[in-house]
């Protein structure tokens, strides 16, 4: 979680200035739902792009060609991590040589940058041979060859709201005065094209004691997939909020479920709210000192349920991405601190974050020409 107040003490260093024309920002600063300001950074880290195939298309059939491209990290700051190019559909051509790649059943794999590290700004090149078809292969016809690859990599997703809460009898006093208070909370969303948002049901500021709605959100910006489903398992992806110690829980968050470690931040505590992992567990009944450790292990429901089905049992939680958006909506409910915590104001901030697998997929439809005989 550290990491997450870095990004975001310099975003809110760049949006107290005002400046607008950051490099990697998307200048999202107005008022969001709820009356907040959004500071939303831009979504695509990777980006494909200098495609080129050599010679150009049409090839002549049983005839070399190249097809290459860079991947290069935009960020100006963060370095992205297991970044591994994939090639694996060719259609009716061959793949040439392709020294670099290492070769598997129905793909090529290939790490970029340093390891499958690319820093700031780096920029990696990338170059498949192929040989296409013969004559007789496409029956001295015109034919394409799809060839299809995807770059995949790790990010993380990081979110920041806060919010203002006041004392009943702070807010009487300044009524009595004819003062009003104004709060307008900053949502920042850092890079990446994984976006998660928190909403407040109650604009701020929050008087003690009363109610809090909490909805959060996640939206796929990027021009790649995350998949339909986002589940915390083994290579899977780990959707984690963090709230304040002071705020106590009324409704759980569906499909979340608290932690029991805490985090601590400067002077705030915070309970953790975490995507419930898949994993293989011991049925109540069973849970004697011979089947104590007998799940234990377990990666896949397959393993889990193979070790002996009337023991071990497959549970989890997952989130499905429908049209790029989350579904369902994973809401919870709080009560905000009391006066004897707030004796006047106090602004607390809450925090998300997820790790996730993204895909940025790449296609290119070659045409092929039957060679003339002579």
């Amino acid at each position: 979680m550290k990491k997450i107040f870095l990004s975001l003490v310099l975003l809110s260093l760049v949006f107290v200035s005002g400046c607008t024309d950051f490099p990697g920002m998307e200048s999202l600063f107005g008022p969001g739902e709820g009356g907040e300001k959004v500071v939303e950074e831009s979504p695509d880290i990777l980006v494909i792009e200098n495609k080129n195939i050599i010679p150009n298309p049409p090839i002549n059939a049983n005839d070399d060609f190249t097809l290459s491209f860079t991947v290069k990290n935009q960020d100006d700051i963060s370095e992205v991590e297991n970044v591994e190019m994939q090639l694996y559909d060719w259609g009716v051509c061959k793949p040439g040589d392709n020294a670099d790649f290492t070769s598997e059943t129905g793909k090529y794999t290939k790490p970029l940058g340093a390891g499958g590290t690319l820093s700031p700004q780096q920029e990696d090149y990338v170059e498949l041979e192929f040989t296409s078809p013969d004559n007789d292969q496409i029956a001295e016809m015109e034919a394409t060859c799809p060839v299809r690859y995807r770059v995949n990599y790790d990010y993380e997703a990081k979110t920041q709201v806060d919010m203002m809460v006041i004392s009943k009898e702070e807010l009487k006093q300044k009524e009595r005065a004819g003062e009003s208070v104004y709060f307008t909370p900053t949502e920042t969303i850092g890079r990446g094209p994984i976006k998660v948002y928190i909403r407040f049901g109650k604009s701020s500021p929050v008087e003690t004691g009363e109610v809090l709605p909490v909805f959060i959100d996640i939206e796929d910006k990027g021009s790649g997939s995350i998949g339909s489903e986002i589940k915390n398992e083994v290579g899977g992806e780990v959707l984690r909020f963090y709230v304040p110690i002071d705020f106590t829980v009324i409704k759980e968050c569906n499909k979340l479920t608290l932690l029991e470690e805490t985090e601590t931040e400067g002077n705030m505590e915070y309970n953790i709210w975490e995507l419930k992992e898949h994993a293989c567990h011991i049925k109540p009944d069973r849970t004697d000192e011979n089947t104590e450790n007998f799940c234990n292990g377990k990666s896949t429901k397959e393993e889990c349920e193979n070790a002996d089905f009337s023991v071990c049992y497959w549970e989890g939680e997952s989130i499905a991405m429908v049209k790029k958006k989350s579904s369902p909506q994973i809401r919870c409910s709080f009560t905000v601190p009391s006066e004897e915590d707030v004796p006047v104001q106090k602004t607390y901030n809450f925090y998300a974050d997820m790790t996730y697998s993204y895909n940025l997929d790449g296609e290119d439809e070659i045409k092929i020409k039957p060679t003339l005989e002579v």
